[in-house]
Formats: C-alpha cells, structure tokens, sequence
C-alpha cells in the first residue's frame, strides 16, 4: 500500500505550545521523574488500589448516558 506521491522521507521538527493557569514547576522536572522511577514504587501497586481511583458514581452516569444516546440513535421513536 502507498499512500504519497514520492518515495521520500520528510524530516523536520513539530512542536504543540499550551498554556496553563496554575502550572507547577516541579511537575517538569526530569531528575524527580527519574528518581520516581529508580524507586520503582509501581511494583507494590495493586490492582485494588487502581480501582479505588475509580470515580464510580461519575463512570455509572456516563454509561447510562451513553446507553441512551445508543438507544435514541438506533430507535428514532424514542427521539420524540
């Protein structure tokens, strides 16, 4: 499958800027990120600690919504 015109590799640079309000620089800072993972503190993770991170009541409401945009898509008498 090709998908251009030429055989041709383009090199070059992209960058994406953002701003934020209430930015904390330490959050950029390379030596922290790898002392964080020199400790390996993911090892002692459990699966019940994932979950507990869980917002359930904000999940139970997006699937009963999605649900019905599902049922109001494919079932257009329930539109009116």
């Amino acid at each position: 499958m090709r998908i251009g015109q030429e055989n041709k590799m383009q090199i070059g640079i992209v960058v994406t800027y953002f701003k934020t309000e209430a930015f904390i620089p330490g959050a950029a800072d390379l030596d922290d990120k790898r002392r964080q993972i020199a400790g390996n503190k993911m090892k002692d993770l459990t699966v019940d600690q994932v979950l507990g991170w869980v917002y359930n009541e904000h999940l139970e409401t997006v699937d009963i919504l999605h649900w019905l945009g599902n049922l109001c898509e494919f079932i257009p008498e329930l539109v009116n």
